[in-house]
């Protein structure tokens, strides 16, 4: 039997966390499922968009597939 085990990546939202630090975290994310090849799973919700920014970054990511 095989099993398969994915990571689940949710941003930590800090009172300074602004565009810079989620595009450090969105870094994270592609290394530790490129590089690493570990199964991941990204969640966000609509609460952690705390700038416009986010959702421009989160549609470029879906429109690549990468």
């Amino acid at each position: 039997m095989f099993a398969f085990f994915c990571r689940c990546f949710e941003l930590e939202l800090t009172s300074n966390y602004n565009h810079n630090s989620f595009l450090d975290d969105v870094r994270r994310l592609y290394f530790n499922a490129g590089a690493r090849n570990e199964g991941t799973t990204f969640l966000l919700t609509d609460t952690q968009i705390v700038q416009e920014e986010f959702i421009e970054d989160i549609s470029n990511i879906l429109n690549s597939g990468k």
